[in-house]
């Protein structure tokens, strides 16, 4: 090809943020062109007439490329300083921030780990101490699912609540006291208005409206959304739905949801 008539000959749109870099190789006569993209963005490359060889010979038509690049990876992590953190387990409620991506849903477990295997662990491997470990299920204290929801490929940061007593109450500032747990059987208590079950919590799509009576087992959760307290429930159809347990009006506790042998007596 004749260098000189390649220049300005390519156009991208979007425009990258910076000017793409060209590379003509005279060993396999090809060129290339390499530019900074973003994910699920859809680009157009346009090749514009006027391109010659060294013979003369010159492209007379305009070639359009179009394709679509993915989203980002999923990712999730705890923000520690490394494999391992140290926090104080006496403390009334311990915090810890992570992020995520292109995520949905966080299972989350919390255990026991005795000294003796802590220390055995970080022996055995210092550098992947955390993520080679595997607990033993006995000592599993709680497990429960957070809502990960953010714009596509946009790092969100959420703040973990551990609690010391492995409650929600505490973690959700303004809700009213969480009784559930998961392995309950719930039932809806509220009338005559109806509990919405949602994709997810707070604001996701509603799949179902549940009235008074309904019965649903507690699968998941809880997770603090918009002050409320969240329970992941299975609904008849066995899908799975995010429901409220209780709201506050005119600043008193108004339960949405009770236990399966009580009716509208809250007595979990």
């Amino acid at each position: 090809m004749d260098v000189d008539t390649l220049k300005d000959k390519i156009t991208i749109d979007p425009k990258p943020w910076r000017d793409p870099d060209y590379y003509y190789s005279d060993y396999d006569h090809s060129y290339n062109v390499s530019f900074p993209v973003e994910p699920s963005t859809n680009y157009t490359v346009t090749i514009a007439p006027g391109m010659k060889d060294v013979y003369g010979n010159a492209i007379t038509e305009t070639r359009t490329i179009k394709y679509t690049t993915a989203p980002y990876d999923p990712m999730f992590a705890l923000q520690v300083p490394g494999e391992v953190g140290f926090y104080n387990a006496h403390a009334d409620e311990t915090r810890l921030y992570l992020t995520h991506r292109n995520i949905t849903n966080l299972d989350l477990q919390l255990y026991n780990v005795p000294l003796a295997n802590f220390a055995e662990a970080l022996a055995q491997d210092s550098y992947g101490s955390a993520s080679s470990f595997i607990p033993d299920p006995a000592t599993l204290l709680r497990d429960w699912q957070l809502p990960a929801t953010s714009d596509l490929n946009a790092t969100k940061f959420e703040l973990l609540h551990l609690g010391g007593d492995n409650s929600l109450t505490a973690a959700c500032p303004g809700a009213p006291a969480s009784k559930l747990k998961v392995g309950d059987v719930a039932v809806v208590i509220s009338s005559p208005d109806p509990v919405r079950a949602r994709a997810s919590a707070p604001d996701g799509e509603v799949l179902d409206s549940l009235y008074k009576d309904y019965q649903l087992p507690v699968v998941g959760g809880p997770t603090c959304a918009s002050n409320l307290v969240w329970w992941q429930v299975q609904l008849r159809d066995d899908r799975k739905a995010w429901v409220a347990e209780a709201v506050m009006t005119d600043g008193a506790p108004e339960y949405l949801l009770g236990c399966e042998d009580c009716g509208a007596e809250y007595c979990c």
